[in-house]
C-alpha cells in the first residue's frame, strides 16, 4: 500500500491527515511482515528439493527393487547389488 492511495480518500470533504496514513501504514507493514514469516525459510527448502532432486538423477535406470539396472548406459555408473 501506497501514501498516494491512502490521499486520495476522503473523511466528508476532508483528506484523511498525515497522522491517519502513517498509522494505517504502520499497521499494514506488520500485517505484511506477519504474513511473510511463514515462508521465511523458503529458498532454504528450495535449495534441499533440488539437492534432492540431484541426488535421484542418479537412481534414473535403477530397478531398486529387483537390484538390477534396468537401463544400462554411459550416464549411470551405479550398480545395485541385491542384498
Amino acid at each position: 500500500m501506497k501514501t498516494e492511495f491512502l490521499q486520495n480518500f476522503k473523511v466528508g470533504d476532508q483528506p484523511l491527515t498525515k497522522e491517519i496514513i502513517d498509522a494505517i501504514l504502520a499497521e499494514n507493514g506488520r500485517d505484511i511482515e506477519a504474513a511473510k514469516k511463514p515462508f521465511a525459510d523458503y529458498e532454504s527448502i528450495k535449495e534441499q528439493l533440488q539437492t534432492a532432486k540431484d541426488g535421484l538423477k542418479a537412481f534414473e535406470g535403477v530397478d531398486v527393487a529387483r537390484g538390477k539396472k534396468i537401463n544400462p548406459g554411459p550416464k549411470s555408473g551405479i550398480v545395485v547389488c541385491p542384498s
